[in-house]
């Protein structure tokens, strides 16, 4: 007899994270992330499972994060990071067995850490100084004492809040023992390192344009000489390149990227190459109209792609909900699911992390079938009932829109709806598991969740078509998703929600101001004023340029327009905001000032704020994913009910 799921399940959920299949292919090394409610703390651990199947065993232990498992080319040792000193050092730990050896002292911690390819050296990346041979500077801990210089827009980021003059940069430590150094310098951050077949450079990616403060999520493919500190850079200025990885040969580095150095409005990133030697990238993916990667509710997260024996690439393409193996042109695997990470040996085998809408991620191996690794959730996965969902399509202004419907199997006559939005606007839902959508029809109510324009998964034209229009025709979208399914029977008309994060919640606010259908709106980490948004926002300027086609000086009165805190008088709908206090994508201030505005006439309107939480508020600590989660659940009970 299985059970309708809760809200206290989220602490059973084991997070899987991270596959690294080792050189040889048998075995994978893996994180699972486990929650800690005594704590209020998440811990993470490696483990190992063999590629052909069997027993997974747990690799290190204890309540810290060991994170981001990396191995020798030689396969006998494992490097990770973890903060079981305080700080995220760099351990190596012989897959034999032993203790685990701190390799890095860094004052401020270390992370990605890449192997080189005689397994001597590990590079890394850490704060650096701005020119070698300077200190690395140290953030000030007494707020009495701290004096911050801005000179840059660059200067926050949400997540890891305010850095002044420190920048990520490559450093390389010797494993036998010794100092670290530091390998690149300068006012830049450096990121995605990668080692050359022969040792002697190490390819990454770091937006060095003198125009860099302008757009956000760029950043060129660079190389560096390990031995002399030179640079150079191969792709062109004004694009984007990430996740680099060498040909065997040397000859050549793929990377995911696109023609525009900012992101903000791109959802067709593609896979290149390039000559090491110089020369114009040749585009390996034009032909399939799709983005390299995924992002279903989430950003756009591609694993760096892996060269194969033929001269091939293995990587990741999203379509529409689902995201798959490809290997060249050719699609390897299929199924309603979504591929979330991918490593691979040369000779084809391959280690995945896939989730579908009924059970969270786990490992896969693929080696022409594929298998399932790992059963981490499968205790819980057998005691809880869990909705199927059911596709649905509309057209609409030559556009076919695609969403999934949740039907709650207590349902017995005309079922509350929740429309949920996904953020972005350029993330999607797809073929995943959603723990809020699953909790939403264990509560007895249908879930409608849709990719409107403006959505990835659909290629470039689809995603682009909501720049300069939120809350137009991407709107226009949700209704007619929604409308449909009303006609569809069996939904009750009269009980409708709506909630989102992120640009979910702006859209929450927004259609509060448009109609009064909703009995009730769920808005977290919102947008809902252009103008401030624009100047408080870590991204604000080079995001709201590309996404509102200009400065709000130039379109002022579009900004207002669309900014749903000049639209309150209108709102009838009850509103909960639930907001991160640290959350320096969507500041704060845009709860508030909703917030501020419909309580100042008396409107129904109610506020959570989650301390030291940022824009990912509902992963954040356990008891603020427990509580926050709760506060919702009451609140569209309400009037849902």
């Amino acid at each position: 007899m299985t059970r309708p799921l809760a809200i206290e399940d989220l602490l059973r959920i084991a997070a899987v994270s991270d596959p690294q299949i080792a050189p040889d292919g048998a075995s994978v090394a893996y994180v699972v992330e486990t929650l800690d409610p005594e704590g209020n703390a998440a811990h993470a651990a490696i483990w190992l499972v063999p590629f052909a199947g069997g027993e997974p065993r747990q690799l290190t232990r204890g309540g810290q994060r060991d994170r981001e498992p990396r191995w020798s080319p030689d396969g006998k040792t494992l490097a990770f990071v973890s903060d079981r000193d305080g700080k995220r050092q760099l351990y190596v730990l012989l897959t034999a067995g032993g203790e685990p050896v701190r390799l890095s002292d860094h004052v401020t911690g270390i992370g990605s850490p890449r192997w080189s390819p005689d397994s001597s050296r590990l590079a890394f990346l850490a704060d650096g100084a701005e020119r070698r041979g300077e200190p690395v500077p140290i953030a000030e801990e007494d707020d009495r004492k701290r004096v911050t210089s801005i000179r840059e827009h660059w200067h926050k980021h949400d997540g890891h809040g305010f850095f002044g003059a420190a920048r990520k940069h490559l450093w390389v430590i010797p494993v036998a023992g010794g100092e670290a150094f530091q390998l690149t310098d300068g006012r830049f951050d450096d990121t995605a390192p990668a080692w050359s077949p022969d040792g002697r450079e190490i390819a990454f990616s770091s937006n060095r344009s003198p125009d860099r403060d302008r757009n956000y999520g760029g950043g060129q493919l660079h190389v560096v000489d390990v031995a002399s500190g030179a640079v150079r850079r191969l792709s062109a200025e004004h694009s984007k390149a990430t996740n680099p990885a060498w040909s065997p040969d040397g000859s050549r580095i793929a990377y995911v990227g696109s023609e525009e150095a900012d992101d903000a409005g791109s959802a067709d990133t593609k896979l290149f190459a390039i000559p090491v030697a110089g020369g114009a990238p040749t585009c390996l993916t034009e032909s399939l109209g799709r983005s390299v990667g995924q992002r279903p509710a989430g950003y756009l997260t591609p694993s760096p792609p892996v060269w194969q024996d033929d001269g091939s690439l293995v990587y990741l393409i999203g379509t529409g909900g689902a995201t798959h193996l490809w290997r060249g042109l050719e699609q390897l695997t299929i199924g309603d699911h979504a591929t979330y990470d991918v490593t691979a040996t040369p000779d084809g085998r391959a280690a995945l992390l896939i989730a579908d809408p009924v059970a969270p991620a786990e490992l896969f191996a693929w080696d022409g079938t594929l298998r399932q690794l790992t059963h981490h959730n499968r205790r819980l996965l057998a005691e809880v009932a869990l909705a199927k969902p059911e596709r649905v399509a509309v057209q609409r202004d030559g556009c076919e829109v695609e969403g999934w419907l949740l039907r709650p199997a207590s349902a017995t006559g005309p079922t509350p709806l929740v429309l949920s939005v996904h953020g972005g606007p350029h993330n999607y839902f797809g073929l995943t598991w959603n723990l809020d959508h699953q909790l939403y029809a264990a509560g007895g109510w249908a879930v409608l969740y849709v990719n409107p324009r403006g959505s990835g998964g659909y290629g470039e034209a689809f995603a682009r078509a909501v720049i300069g229009d939120w809350g137009g025709g991407d709107w226009q979208d949700q209704l007619a998703a929604l409308d449909h399914v009303i006609a569809l029977g069996g939904i009750d008309t009269k009980r409708l929600a709506i909630t989102g994060s992120s640009y979910g919640g702006f859209m929450t606010c927004w259609a509060i101001t448009q109609t009064d259908r909703f009995a009730v709106g769920v808005a977290g980490a919102c947008i809902s004023n252009l103008v401030s948004f624009y100047g408080t926002s870590d991204i604000g300027p080079s995001w709201s340029e590309r996404e509102f086609k200009g400065r709000p000086s130039e379109r002022l009165a579009w900004y207002l327009e669309r900014s749903a805190v000049m639209h309150v008088d209108y709102v009838t709908t009850p509103l909960l905001l639930y907001h991160g206090e640290d959350d320096l994508r969507c500041p704060i201030e845009q709860s508030e000032q909703m917030f501020t505005a419909l309580r100042r006439l008396g409107k129904e309107v109610e506020f959570i704020r989650l301390p030291r939480e940022t824009h990912g508020a509902l992963a954040g600590s356990p008891s603020h994913r427990i509580d926050a989660r709760r506060a919702i659940q009451r609140y569209l009970a309400r009037y849902l009910s």
